[in-house]
């Protein structure tokens, strides 16, 4: 599975940070996920649209979000280090139906 990003140049941090989670977690593990994610970092919102073979990180609208995740950049930045708990601790909000949270459990397990 390969991780896009649409015009990278003008990604905003979070789009930045998640491609960098995504590419380093897909090494590990298969994410069995079809849709679109909604993440909100302190208000810049970004897509992360999961396909067959490709997630593309884009600044575009999510189309019927099947998950949305909510936090600040402090949170954000856990999570990319591997330190979910601490992610959740410091206001990182997950909204999904409980088998996409399944499915992107492995998204968000510590190292």
């Amino acid at each position: 599975m390969e991780v896009r990003i649409t015009d990278p140049d003008r990604m905003s941090l979070p789009g930045l940070l998640a491609a960098g989670l995504l590419e380093r977690r897909l090494t590990e593990t298969r994410i069995r996920v079809r849709g679109d994610v909604l993440l909100d970092i302190a208000g810049a919102q970004v897509t992360l649209r999961f396909g067959d073979d490709v997630i593309e990180v884009t600044r575009e609208p999510a189309v019927e979000p099947i998950a949305e995740l909510y936090g600040t950049y402090e949170g954000l930045i856990d999570l990319a280090g591997g330190h979910a708990l601490r992610a959740l601790r410091t206001g990182l909000r997950v909204r999904a139906r409980p088998g996409v949270m399944l499915a992107l459990l492995p998204l968000l397990r510590s190292r």
